[in-house]
């Protein structure tokens, strides 16, 4: 198993200005997962079927849908897998909303909830700030003999558990102020790597949206300025196209004789 290449299960938020927004959970599988025994990777179409056929999927896919979620399959380079998307309504408080969606959710479903349901997530807004932070906790030997169920293969669980990367992005409204993210890509999502064997850590992010206010009312002095410039303007070239009296010498000026 360790040979098969990586599982990635991966994390997205994406905020909006008005509070809505999106967590998008992403599984990836390796193919040579599907291969072990001799079998071949079943089509993209084939494993959709046989979870379309699974009721306790059909469940899933029914309650993201009643709360404008949805389940989209894929296959890549990387592997097969799913992605799971929940749409969160206008708040100020993102976490608590996307905490009320997943309580809808079927409870006995072998999907990871538990990532939706994240302990610890505060993604709110406070004043003119969004606030983003999340622990994640590192997996003790206890854990590791569980996931085993054999003490002694503990160290072969360990290894199989580094394998498994765990990515958290995340894309706030306004300008980021400060955060603890590995990586900022172009468009200024942060990104955050991880694997299954780190140790716990607290990801922490903040933007301020204050600044995106003033811009526009700004542009709008700006705009209201040239506006009225303009209308000046016109009237000048009205009045000298209309033949106007040109305007009377001033005292420094002798009469034309």
């Amino acid at each position: 198993m360790l040979l098969m290449g990586c599982f990635a299960i991966e994390s997205n938020y994406v905020v909006n200005e008005d509070g809505s927004g999106s967590q998008t959970i992403r599984m990836t599988f390796p193919t040579a997962l599907f291969g072990m025994g001799g079998t071949e990777v079943p089509p993209l179409e084939e494993l959709q079927a046989e979870f379309e056929s699974d009721p306790e999927m059909v469940e899933m896919v029914e309650a993201l849908e009643a709360n404008g979620g949805s389940m989209e399959f894929f296959s890549n380079d990387d592997g097969l897998g799913f992605a799971m998307t929940l749409n969160v309504p206008a708040s100020d408080d993102f976490a608590a909303e996307l905490e009320k969606i997943a309580a809808t959710l079927p409870e006995d479903s072998s999907l990871p909830l538990g990532e939706i349901e994240q302990a610890q997530l505060t993604l709110e807004r406070v004043g003119d700030e969004w606030q983003f932070s999340t622990v994640t906790e590192a997996l003790s030997d206890e854990d590791l003999a569980e996931f085993a169920g054999d003490p002694s293969m503990s160290g072969m669980m360990d290894a199989f558990m580094d394998q498994i990367t765990i990515v958290t992005r995340l894309s706030l409204p306004g300008e980021v102020k400060t955060h603890n993210a590995d990586e900022v890509l172009p468009d200024g999502t942060l990104v955050w790597n991880m694997t299954m064997t780190d140790a716990g850590r607290t990801l922490s992010a903040t933007s301020d949206v204050s600044t995106g206010l003033a811009t526009p009312v700004i542009a709008g002095i700006v705009i209201g300025v040239l506006v009225v410039a303009g209308l000046g303007a016109m009237v000048l070239m009205r009045r000298r196209s209309a033949g106007a009296p040109p305007a009377p010498p001033t005292a420094a000026e002798p009469p034309p004789v």
